[in-house]
Formats: structure tokens, sequence, C-alpha cells
């Protein structure tokens, strides 16, 4: 409080020009002090004036400046976005005294309410600059994203981050970012530890991408992924974080036995060391009914044929996957992998496998990894029908494509009653848009002729019926007839 005080009776004397003499950084603090509303983010980077033009970037150069630029952000009223990067390091460190000047920019920062997300880019953090910032992350209950991208957690400052987790007065964070940090696998684990002590209800988006994991930061995230309160988790993003089958093994049972939880994305990919035995627990995950996947990214795993054709498996069971990205995996091949895929779309040995196919699959390439091989045309016809949203007219299409001739002896149980629904069903498939009219039509009739041409008397015996009534004549039928 002392410190704001002491700014505050400055405030009316203190002149921009006093503090920074680069245009860029005038036009941003002026914008910052007068609580400019269409003002909402702001970067802040230790490195010389003019290094960047962009109107919301404040490129700093002191201590005076920092500690100015820091108390009017923690007086802003409509920033929404503070991202800090490109702290000096090593012998620049010391020489520019870096400790004071993080330190004058973070008391200010930790007196903000308004700021949503904060991010730390490319920083080496020792630990000080954190717990600088405690009452930030203490007391802003507007906080719902933290993500540290390219940072260096050096000596404690893991641990203090983990303390500050733990004692967060709210559990606002809807999405947590670790992205190509350094930081062992004690530290990891202790994160982790940290978010499940202290769970967060609101959390939608945990992405741990590129971060070295190890064992004890693997079960402590199986462990966190148990929790009951994360009900609103909707994707997690594992990609290259070095998972092999054992850390398959404890996600795949951490979501599963996790009934609230509902996660729809699923980013495994660049993690090569998973095997067969890896790909089986997940397609475990895959046929549970309450699977609530709806993209699960695999490219550039190294995955085989028997990897595949254990997901493949589990496909026929799954109604909720829209996109299995497979892109960068050479060891897929066309006769057994992609075949794989396809039978799983649609068997084709029978009416019924092909009804019981899979109908919700539509890609199977993610674009982000550029260019993929041409896919055999039956499994590019399959998704493309499966992108229909009604999965009824998805199957009845796959039918007609793929059977020239329907069999109905299995319906002739019921008799004349099915013969209606046998007309329903072809009158629902003229929106068909693979088949011709005239193949259709003769599909039609030839469903009809067997039904007649296996019931003989009873359809003699319906057109002597129909023909009394039309005379006028009065019937009297066996009940049930």
């Amino acid at each position: 409080m002392d410190y704001l005080r002491g700014h505050g009776a400055l405030i009316p004397t203190i002149k921009i020009k006093d503090i920074t003499s680069d245009k860029n950084n005038k036009a941003i603090l002026h914008r910052i002090k007068n609580n400019d509303p269409s003002f909402c983010k702001i970067h802040v980077t230790l490195c010389p004036p003019g290094a960047t033009e962009s109107q919301s970037v404040y490129c700093a150069t002191d201590a005076f400046e920092l500690e100015w630029l820091g108390h009017f952000i923690g007086r802003n009223k409509h920033l929404k976005k503070l991202v800090l990067r490109d702290y000096p390091e090593g012998e620049e460190a010391v020489d520019n005294n870096f400790s004071r000047q993080i330190a004058s920019l973070h008391r200010g920062v930790s007196q903000n309410t308004s700021i949503k997300v904060i991010a730390f880019e490319g920083i080496n953090l020792f630990g000080n600059e954190l717990s600088q910032l405690s009452p930030f992350f203490a007391s802003n209950s507007e906080l719902i994203r933290i993500k540290f991208e390219i940072c260096s957690f050096m000596g404690e400052s893991a641990d203090q981050f983990a303390s500050i987790l733990e004692n967060r007065a709210t559990n606002t964070l809807n999405c947590f970012e670790l992205l190509r940090c350094v930081l062992d696998d004690d530290s990891l684990a202790e994160i982790f530890g940290a978010l499940r002590i202290r769970p967060q209800p609101e959390l939608i988006e945990l992405n741990l991408s590129c971060s070295t994991f190890g064992r004890k930061s693997h079960m402590e995230l199986s462990n966190l992924l148990r929790l009951p309160s994360l009900t609103r988790l909707q994707k997690l993003n594992l990609f290259d974080i070095r998972l092999n089958d054992t850390a398959i093994d404890l996600l795949t049972f951490a979501i599963a036995d996790n009934g609230q939880m509902k996660i729809r994305t699923l980013d495994i990919s660049l993690n090569p060391s998973i095997t067969p035995r890896g790909y089986r627990a997940l397609s475990t995950l895959l046929e549970r009914q309450n699977c609530n996947l709806e993209v699960l990214d695999l490219s550039c795993n190294n995955i085989c044929d028997e990897g595949i054709i254990s997901i493949s498996r589990s496909l026929v069971k799954n109604r909720s996957l829209v996109a299995l990205y497979l892109g960068r995996n050479p060891g897929i091949s066309a006769a057994r992998g992609w075949a794989a895929i396809s039978h799983a779309l649609c068997d084709t040995s029978s009416v019924n496998g092909t009804f019981l196919s899979n109908h919700t699959l539509q890609h199977v390439h993610n674009p982000c990894w550029g260019y993929m091989r041409r896919l055999p045309s039956d499994l590019l016809s399959s998704l493309k029908l499966n992108k229909n949203r009604n999965k009824k007219q998805v199957a009845i299409n796959k039918i007609l494509m793929h059977h020239d001739e329907l069999n109905m002896n299995p319906f002739f149980k019921w008799e004349l009653k099915m013969l209606p629904l046998v007309i329903e069903w072809f009158d629902r498939a003229n929106d068909c848009e693979r088949i011709s009219k005239a193949s259709l039509k003769e599909k039609k009739l030839s469903a009809i002729f067997q039904v007649v041409s296996n019931m003989p008397q009873l359809v003699a015996f319906y057109l002597f019926v129909q023909e009394l009534r039309l005379s006028g004549a009065c019937i009297c039928l066996p009940m049930g007839t």
C-alpha cells in the first residue's frame, strides 16, 4: 500500500515524456494510464525501444520505466491480457540490474484485478519473479488462463508456483498451459499435485505439449485426471511428452475411471514410444459406452498396422469420434492398416455388418501436419458419406452402394407386416446421390418380389380380403388375422 500511495501522490504531476522517450511506449503508457477501454492487451519485453512497432508491445529498458508501467497496469480496469516475455539472461541481466527491474514491474502488476490471461514466454524463471506475483495470483478472481511457453523453471521456481496454485483464493481457471518448458520430473509432478490439492472445476483445457515428463509426472497427471471435480475438462493436449505404454495405461484408466469428465479432444501425437500394447489399451477407452472423444490425434507416432488394427476394431462400437488423425505414420500399409479402418467404416460382408459399421468418423488427417499420401478410394468414400448428419441415411446409403441385392429372408418371420416398412425404407433412400434412380427402383422391386414370391398364399389371402371389402361383403376374420 505504501508503494501505491507513493506513486499516487506523483500521478498529477508525472508526465509520460519523463518516463520514456520512445514514441510507441509513450502511446501505450498514455492509454493504460487513462484506462482506455479499447486497450485490452499488452506484451512487455525487456529489449531496446524500437525493436517492434506493434501498438501492444512495450519495450522497456530500466527499472524506473518498468516501475511506472507496473503501477499503471496495477490501476488499470480494462486490461484483459498480459504477456511477459524475453527477459535478459546471463551477463546482460547482471549489467542491467535485471532483478530490480522485474521486481518493480511485478509489484505493480500484482495490484491488477481485471487481467483474465497472463502468459510468460521465453523466460528463465529463477523463483523471485513468480513470488513477486503471488498477490496477483492469490486475489485476482478474473484470471481464467495461465500460460508458460519456452520457459525454464530454475531453482525453486516450480516449488513457488505450486505453492501459488495451492493458495489461490478462487477457482476460476479454465485453461492451463505448459508449452515447451524445461523443468524436471519432480517439479512437474509437484505442479500437478498442486492442481489436484486445489481443484479447478472450471478447467476446460489442459495443454502440456513438449514438456519433459517422467514416471512421477505421469502418475500425478493421472491422479489429477481422476478428480470428480474436473467435470468441464474437454481438451487434453499431450503432444510430444514422451508417452510410453505405461503412461498410456495410466491415462486411459484415469479417464475411464472418472465418469464425470467428458474429454472431447485428446492429442497424443509425436509420442513414438507407444507400442501396439499401448494402442490396445487406448482402444478399450474408445469402446466404452460413455466415451465422449470427438478428436484423437495420433499423428507422427510411428504407429504400425498392428496398432491401427486394434484402434479400428474399437471404432465399430464407437459413436462419438469424428476425427482420428493418423498423418505422418509411414508404417501404416494400405493392405492392412488402412484396410482395417475402411472395414470398420463399412463392413461389406453382409447387410447387417454394413448397418453396424461406424457412421461417425469423418477425418483421418490433421492439416497441421501438411501433405498426406492418397488414401484408398473406398476409405475416402466412407469418410465422405459419414459427413451426413443423418446417420440412418448414412447406413442406408452404404447398404445400397455395396449390396446389389438385399436378402429379405431374415425378415420373413414378420410376414406381410414388413412390406410397408421395406417400401418406406426405399423411399428414404431417394436422397442417396451415389445411386441412380433406375438402380434404386430395381433394388426396391427385387425386395418386394422376394417378399411376394415367398408368401404366395398370404398375398392371395390379403388380395381376396381386400376384394371382399371393396364389394361391401361382411367379413368375419379370426383374431390376429
